[in-house]
C-alpha cells in the first residue's frame, strides 16, 4: 500500500492522537507510515518510521524547522501528507504543488482562541487552506462552524484507545474510595487548573479527604512550574502531590498504574475559549477506568456529565466546592459508586474503535483520488 506521512513541529512524536491513534491505525491496515517530528534521533517505533527534526523550544524555534521539515518530507514518497499544525499550512501547499501528493489538515483545536492577533492570523491561514486541501479532520464537533458546507471534512474525535494492561481492576473499588486518591492526566498549566488543584490538595490534606493527588503529565511553562513548586513547598504538599513527568512528556503507557490507584479524575480548568468549547480527551480516559469526573462547570461539560451521570461539576477555580464534593462522596459511598458505575457504562461509546473506520475510509478515498489523477 501507499506511503503516508504525518508532519508536526508542535506535537510530541508520541502524541496520543497522532502516533497511538492515527499512525498505528493506518499501519494496521497496511500503509507504510512516516512521522516527522522533533526527536533526538530517527528510529522505527512500533512499525512507524519516525524522522527526527532538531529539538527546539518556542514558536520562533519551530519556524526555523520549516526548511528541515520540507527537506525530510520531500525524501518520503508519500501519497498523502497529513499536517497537524497550522504553521505547516504554507509548507503543505508547496509539497502539494511540487509532489502532486494529497494533503490532509488535522484541526486539533480552535486556534481563534489564541488571542486577537495570532488567533485571526491562524484562522485566515486555515480558511485559505480549506480551499485546496483534500480533506480536513476536526477533533471537536464544535469546530464545524469554522468550515463551509462545501469543505470536505470529517469529525474524528479523540476517543480513548486502550493500551496493553489498561483495563481497570474491578474488585478494589472500596479501597480506592477509602483512599480517595485524586488524578489529573495530560498537559498541566494555570489555565488547566494548576493552582486550583493545589488549593484542593491543601483542603483535601487538611480535612483528611484524600490520601494524595497525582499529576501525570508535563508542564511546559517554566514560570508556572516554578510558581507551583513554591506553593507546594509553602503549603507542605510535597508528599501529598505526586508529580510524574512534570518537566517531561509522559507516554500514555506509563499512566496505567496511576489510573489503577485513582478514585477520582480531575479536570478543574479555567474558562479559556479552547476549554469551554471542547470535551477534554481525559474525560474519555477517566470513563474507561471507571473514574467519576470532578470538573469545571461549563455548559458543554455539564451537559456531558449530566447526560452520563458520571461525576460532578463545580464553578471554575472553586476548590472549596470541589472539596465539598469529595466530602459528600466519602459520607455517601453509594453516590460515589453510582457515578463510578455510570462512568464504566458510558465508556464504550467513546472508544477509538468506534471512529477509526472514518480515518480508514478517508485515506482510502484520498489515496485512490491521488492515484487516479
Amino acid at each position: 500500500m501507499s506511503h503516508v506521512a504525518h508532519l508536526t513541529t508542535v506535537h510530541h512524536p508520541q502524541d496520543p492522537r497522532i502516533f497511538h491513534r492515527q499512525c498505528k491505525t493506518l499501519r494496521d491496515v497496511g500503509y507504510t507510515v512516516h512521522l516527522v517530528a522533533q526527536r533526538n534521533a530517527s528510529a522505527t517505533v512500533d512499525g512507524i518510521r519516525i524522522h527526527a527534526l532538531p529539538e527546539v523550544s518556542g514558536r520562533a524555534g519551530r519556524l526555523k524547522l520549516q526548511v528541515p521539515m520540507y527537506r525530510i518530507a520531500r525524501t518520503i514518497p508519500a501519497a498523502v501528507y497529513h499536517i497537524h499544525d497550522p504553521e505547516l499550512i504554507p509548507l503543505a501547499w508547496v509539497l502539494k504543488r511540487t509532489t502532486g501528493a494529497s494533503v490532509i489538515y488535522d484541526m486539533h483545536e480552535d486556534y481563534r482562541g489564541h488571542g486577537p492577533v495570532q488567533g485571526r492570523l491562524l484562522r485566515a491561514l486555515e480558511r485559505w487552506a480549506f480551499r485546496w486541501v483534500d480533506h480536513i479532520f476536526i477533533a471537536e464537533a464544535s469546530y464545524a462552524h469554522i468550515l463551509s458546507a462545501s469543505d470536505s471534512y470529517s469529525y474524528l474525535p479523540n476517543y480513548y484507545k486502550p493500551y496493553a494492561g489498561s483495563c481497570r481492576e474491578p474488585f478494589a473499588q472500596d479501597a480506592r474510595l477509602r483512599n480517595m486518591r485524586l488524578l489529573y492526566t495530560g498537559v498541566i498549566a494555570e489555565k488547566r487548573g494548576l493552582f486550583t488543584m493545589i488549593e484542593l490538595a491543601r483542603k483535601a490534606r487538611n480535612h483528611s479527604l484524600s490520601a494524595g493527588m497525582d499529576w501525570v503529565g508535563v508542564c511546559y511553562i517554566d514560570a508556572e512550574r516554578q510558581r507551583a513548586e513554591s506553593r507546594i513547598h509553602d503549603d507542605n504538599l510535597d508528599a501529598f502531590i505526586r508529580r510524574v513527568g512534570w518537566s517531561r512528556f509522559v507516554s500514555p503507557e506509563r499512566m496505567n498504574s496511576y489510573y489503577q490507584e485513582a478514585a477520582v479524575g480531575l479536570c478543574l480548568m479555567q474558562p479559556h475559549p479552547n476549554c469551554v468549547q471542547s470535551i477534554p480527551t481525559k474525560f474519555y480516559e477517566y470513563l474507561h477506568h471507571g473514574l467519576p469526573i470532578l470538573c469545571s462547570d461549563f455548559p458543554l461539560w455539564r451537559s456531558f456529565i449530566e447526560r452520563h451521570n458520571c461525576g460532578v461539576v463545580v464553578p471554575p477555580g472553586d476548590a472549596e466546592t470541589a472539596a465539598d464534593v469529595l466530602c459528600r462522596w466519602r459520607a455517601e459511598p453509594s453516590c460515589y459508586q453510582s457515578c463510578a458505575q455510570a462512568a464504566r457504562q458510558a465508556a464504550s461509546q467513546f472508544r477509538w474503535r468506534c471512529v477509526e473506520p472514518v480515518l480508514q475510509l478517508v485515506y482510502k478515498r484520498v489515496c485512490c483520488t491521488n492515484i487516479c489523477s
